[in-house]
């Protein structure tokens, strides 16, 4: 009579199988974790280069209004002074240009959300806010040379951008 030899028995162990477990959970954190930081901050670019753009759109907007150029001053998207003074080109202008800086920081995107209120203007706000300032004539270098400087601030930027250029009028 024969005896049969039993075969050894192969695969993985328990703790085999618990370690490679273990290694493959903490690899897919990080890669999560990867992914988290890689969508703020795309979202951080994509509202700080829609800032400069809208920046950009007011300055083009002075550019072609040069005779106008001081009723720009002072503007801010959180004042209704342009919005019930009479109807210019400044004030058009900035009235389409205070929806683009509302627009920045969607705030749909943040739903539920408490955002910190910060400074735009002297007024304490949640949402995107612009603010146009200009120096002229006397307090510029030349006479008839305006420097404009736009400043846009939104709840994840609270320093917000400033774009600086100078007209010529």
């Amino acid at each position: 009579m024969r005896i049969k030899r039993v075969k050894k028995e192969s695969g993985f162990s328990l703790i085999e199988v618990t370690l490679a477990v273990g290694l493959l959970a903490i690899g897919l954190l990080a890669v999560g974790s990867g992914e988290i930081t890689a969508l703020t901050l795309n979202r951080r670019t994509s509202e700080k280069m829609r800032a400069v753009a809208v920046a950009e759109d007011i300055i083009e907007l002075m550019r072609r209004n040069p005779v106008d150029i001081t009723a720009y001053n002072g503007m801010n998207t959180n004042d209704d002074k342009a919005i019930n003074a009479p109807l210019t080109d400044a004030n058009i202008g900035f009235n389409v240009w205070k929806g683009q800086v509302e627009a920045i920081s969607n705030p749909v995107a943040r739903a539920g959300a408490e955002l910190p209120a910060f400074n735009c203007g002297g007024v304490f706000v949640t949402k995107a806010c612009g603010s146009i300032v200009l120096t002229t004539g006397a307090t510029s270098a030349i006479t008839g040379v305006t420097t404009v400087t736009v400043t846009i601030v939104w709840p994840a930027q609270p320093n917000g951008i400033t774009l600086s250029t100078t007209i010529v009028s």
